[in-house]
Parts: C-alpha cells; sequence; structure tokens
C-alpha cells in the first residue's frame, strides 16, 4: 500500500465503519513554541511521523519526493477524512477531494491544553553571509554591523503539562506513527516542545469533539486546514468550529 494519497482520491469517511474514537494525550519535557497562536491540529505532528516512518522504513516513493515548494504531498494517516465547501479562490486540483469541488481534511481536532506559563525562546538569526559574499565586492562590509547582522529572534511558546486532541482514528497505527513524533511545534529541530508519552484511550465524546477544529468557510479568515499546516496550498477562508469539550 502507498504510503501517499492519490491527489483527488479521498472521499468522506466520517460515517464509515471501522474508526474508533479517540482521546489523543501527549505530555511535554519542555516548552512548546508557537501556541497558542498556532492551533495544532493533529494530523501536522501525525505527517511528520508518518514521514519518519516512511523514511526509516527506506521507502523509495517518500525518499523521491521533491522539495515542498509549490506542493506538498498528503502523507496516508490513520484518520477518517471529511469533506466541504471549497473556499480557496484558486485551488490546486489535487488540493479538492474525489468529487474535484470540495475541500477535505483529516477528522482530529485541534490541541486543547492549559497554560502554566507563558515563556518565548531566542534564536540566534544567522546573517546571509554566503550571498553577501557572493554579491557584494564592498571591502568594508562587516557582518556584524548594518540592519542585516546577527540577531536574536524571539519566537512565543508556552510551558504547559500536557495538550489533548480527538479523532476518529485507527489506534494501532495510530500509536505507531505517534511513537515517531519527539518533539512538537516551532523550533523542534532546536529542541523546544520535547514529547515524554503518547497515549491513545478510546473516548466515546470524540465523535463530536474532533470536529474542534477549522473548517473552511466563505466569510473566515485566512488558515490551513490540513497537514502541512505551513503550505500557501493549504491556507483559505476559515471558520473555527469551537466544540466544548
Amino acid at each position: 500500500m502507498s504510503r501517499l494519497l492519490a491527489p483527488g482520491s479521498v472521499t468522506d469517511t466520517v460515517t464509515a465503519p471501522g474508526w474508533t474514537p479517540v482521546r489523543i494525550e501527549a505530555r511535554f519535557a519542555d516548552p512548546v513554541i508557537g501556541l497558542p497562536k498556532d492551533p495544532m491540529h493533529l494530523d501536522g505532528p501525525l505527517a511528520w511521523g508518518a514521514y519518519q516512518d516512511a523514511i526509516t522504513a527506506g521507502d523509495q516513493e517518500t525518499i523521491r519526493l521533491p522539495p515542498m515548494r509549490e506542493w506538498a504531498h498528503d502523507f496516508a494517516l490513520p484518520l477518517a477524512t471529511w469533506t466541504g465547501p471549497c473556499t480557496h479562490p484558486d485551488p490546486d486540483p489535487r488540493l479538492l477531494a474525489a468529487d474535484a469541488t470540495s475541500m477535505w481534511g483529516w477528522a482530529c481536532s485541534r490541541a486543547r491544553y492549559e497554560v502554566a506559563r507563558h515563556t518565548e525562546a531566542q534564536v540566534r538569526r544567522r546573517p546571509p553571509i554566503d550571498q553577501m559574499a557572493r554579491w557584494t565586492s564592498a571591502p568594508r562590509y562587516h557582518p556584524a554591523l548594518g540592519p542585516r547582522r546577527a540577531a536574536n529572534m524571539r519566537h512565543q511558546g508556552v510551558w504547559i503539562h500536557g495538550a489533548r486532541w480527538w479523532a476518529l482514528a485507527e489506534p494501532t497505527r495510530l500509536r505507531q506513527l505517534l511513537d515517531r513524533v519527539t518533539h512538537v511545534g516551532r523550533l523542534a529541530r532546536q529542541g523546544w516542545g520535547r514529547v515524554l508519552s503518547w497515549t491513545v484511550t478510546h473516548d466515546p465524546a470524540a465523535v463530536g469533539l474532533w470536529q474542534d477544529r477549522w473548517f473552511p468557510a466563505v466569510d473566515g479568515s485566512p488558515a490551513t486546514i490540513r497537514a502541512p499546516y505551513h503550505h500557501q496550498s493549504r491556507r483559505m477562508p476559515a471558520q473555527l468550529n469551537d466544540v466544548a469539550a
């Protein structure tokens, strides 16, 4: 079975038999960077886990993927899928569901958590020395001076004891992919957002709570509706469906 979804093949499977309503919980050792601005839907870190799983297994289809410049491929995740009206003004056909008119996404919620304390991460921004060395011949250029000098970039974050999500999922495969996710949030490569543990529990309330997420809406605000959430192709007018837990 392919680890990537074929574009234009997705249908609404929310009511299909076989999915288990589950609650997913994570405990963290370090602050998570990007919260609360980033809603952090579960399919974001889960897609990273699927990528890591494929690379570890030596999956050639994944290894040969081109850089994510204009398009980002969708990994097959152990989650149900929903469909809805497309609000993207000029969508890439690969973004659409099987009917070629609807938008689709994964049946999982955004993160819910309690903030213990706000914090920030400061990361040193490296000046574009290589580019400057190539394009300037000024003998008095110094990378420690001027507006492009090295500086600390500040990133908002929070200390949280844990986070919760809800989803319609296949629990065994879900656990396998989550075990591949060691960090969440921004600056994960610098060690922030380190995950201590993941737990997946059957929860009948997830039948409704997975809808606590952003959905496309004509009069909504610009937002992304499925992983990878940083990619511009996923950005469109959307509205938060705030479901009380």
